[in-house]
């Protein structure tokens, strides 16, 4: 079957109104309110695209969902072209935060302005699983790790999951040697076994992420969970 170009939603007949903004005050609050529900929209964007003229059953049902569910939450309509264009600023967002975490770049791991870090946080939050505190984690190669955590960190550069000292179950060696410099942020741990999972003993606050001092922290992509 051909595919025709993208199905929108229909336009809306709800009482014209200024769209979402794309800017908001500058507290965590409102800015991750708005960050939510700008994800919800552009996860409707993603799945209206995917749609051809054949799938009227499930373009009614998401046209519904637009109208009826999410324009009622804030109140006015949202237009296609306004949900595209978060979309595309989440991208943009994404592919910044790519190139600061590259060492010799001039805002390596700078935080970022409050509402681009909340849409940014709401797209890793929305990529996250909701691992219980009693998810046992190993190591790619299987080596346990913990035998919990304690929740999922979720910063302007990716999601982490979070464990106690007390919750180690494994002997780490450090990558580098611990220089136990002041401005040192953390330091670099792997299993002896296994070197590929990347563990994060946190020395400072940043502000960038919540990441507490005398925590340990590893990507989801680096470990296998359980339980």
């Amino acid at each position: 079957m051909t595919t025709l170009p993208a199905m929108t939603p229909a336009t809306s007949t709800a009482t014209s109104a200024a769209p979402l903004s794309l800017t908001c005050a500058p507290t965590t609050a409102d800015c991750a309110e708005r960050a939510m529900l700008k994800m919800r929209f552009i996860g409707l964007v993603e799945q209206f695209e995917q749609l051809t003229a054949a799938d009227t059953a499930r373009w009614k049902e998401l046209d519904e969902y637009w109208h009826l569910e999410l324009e009622h939450l804030i109140g006015h309509p949202v237009a296609f072209e306004m949900a595209r264009a978060w979309r595309d600023n989440l991208h943009f967002l994404l592919r910044q935060a790519r190139e600061r975490m590259q060492k010799n770049h001039p805002q390596f791991f700078h935080p970022f302005p409050p509402t681009d870090a909340a849409l940014l946080r709401a797209h890793y939050a929305s990529r996250c699983p909701n691992y219980p505190t009693t998810t046992r984690l190993t190591t790619l190669q299987g080596y346990p790790l913990t035998n919990g955590i304690t929740r999922m960190a979720v910063g302007d550069y990716g999601a982490y999951i979070e464990f106690a000292p007390e919750q180690l179950v494994a002997k780490l060696a450090t990558k580098f040697p611990d220089p136990q410099k002041p401005w040192i942020k953390y330091v670099w741990f792997v299993h002896p076994k296994d070197e590929r999972t990347k563990i994060y003993l946190q020395k400072r606050t940043v502000q960038y992420a919540d990441y507490r001092p005398g925590m340990y922290y590893v990507s989801p992509d680096d470990v296998w969970a359980y339980g």
